[in-house]
């Protein structure tokens, strides 16, 4: 088995063995440790789908008792600090103002309302603008 695998196959025995503890506690626990939860499993999403690995990186990993918490606490080392919501509020605010576009779910129940539902029928729409006339 090649060293990728082998870290693969750490990685998913980490995530795993943290869904076992998870299934012990109760819900008031889990929702506490939401945070640490959170960054287990994006941790793991991250290295399993989205990271071009080194050979050093690979090495380094499967050096460590437990890479996946090892990663999983850098990450949450580096969304800790709130101060990056004002960002996220900055980028809000600066919306607000703006029009929102409607989604398009929304654009095709509009399409949708005016079609007929008859063939030869005229849509709803359409009379609604001969009435004005």
């Amino acid at each position: 088995m090649d060293k990728i695998q082998q870290l693969y196959d750490r990685l998913d025995a980490g995530l795993h063995g943290h869904y076992s503890e998870w299934n012990k506690l109760s819900a008031d626990v889990l929702v506490s440790l939401s945070r640490q939860i959170t960054a287990i499993r994006d941790a793991h999403e991250y290295l399993t789908e989205a990271h071009d690995f080194e050979p050093s990186e690979v090495d380094y990993l499967l050096s460590l008792d437990d890479p996946l918490q090892a990663v999983a606490n850098k990450w949450m080392e580096r969304i800790g600090d709130l101060s990056d919501f004002s960002f996220a509020m900055d980028e809000l605010f600066r919306c607000k103002n703006t029009p929102t576009k409607k989604s398009a779910l929304a654009q095709l129940h509009e399409k949708a309302a005016a079609v007929p539902s008859v063939p030869g029928e005229k849509s709803t729409s359409k009379l609604k603008k001969e009435e004005v006339r």
